[in-house]
């Protein structure tokens, strides 16, 4: 596990410290100052590399997110009900009745994504912005959304097990198929 969910603090220190390394080698020329400054570039090198490798829980439940809200848009219902609990019979059959009746359109842009463990690293709440121009019936428009997702480890995969809808600008639950 790695020691920040992002590089930027631990490669900033490094960066510090070359230029420090370095701003003492300019005064005294003595080699080892240099030679501590070029170790330190190198480790910022490194842990950019390090930090690509490693993909945290709330990373991979990020990824989740998004993958599960593109298989929505592409109308792939197998590929969406695989991310959620078999036991999740509510939410798989909302899903079931709107991906036959919402068209989302291709400006879709996931934002402000936040991913919290909970229960011992069992559970993952994550909350999120969805907004694209959508086709439902009767109406097509640009709708901002906001949604709490809560996600269980089950066998080892990240499943979903319930799905709230909320308001994207007061963060109140709203009804799944309510009216903006």
């Amino acid at each position: 596990m790695w020691f920040t969910e992002t590089p930027w603090p631990p490669m900033a220190i490094c960066v510090a410290a070359a230029v420090l390394l370095a701003a003492a080698w300019y005064q005294n020329r003595r080699a080892v100052w240099l030679f501590g400054s070029l170790v330190a570039l190198v480790a910022t090198g490194g842990i950019w590399v390090v930090e690509q490798q490693i993909v945290t829980e709330p990373e991979r439940v990020e990824q989740l997110v998004v993958e599960m809200v593109t298989a929505f848009q592409q109308q792939d219902i197998d590929r969406t009900l695989s991310y959620f609990a078999e036991n999740n019979e509510r939410d798989r059959g909302l899903l079931k009745g709107a991906i036959k009746i919402v068209h989302v359109h291709d400006d879709l842009q996931i934002r402000d994504v936040t991913v919290a463990l909970t229960s011992g690293a069992t559970r993952a709440v994550s909350r999120f912005r969805a907004n694209a121009t959508i086709e439902v019936p009767h109406y097509t428009g640009h709708q901002p959304s906001r949604w709490e997702i809560t996600w269980e480890k089950i066998a080892g995969d990240w499943k979903i097990i319930r799905v709230t809808r909320l308001d994207p600008l007061t963060g109140e639950e709203k009804g799944i198929l309510q009216a903006q």
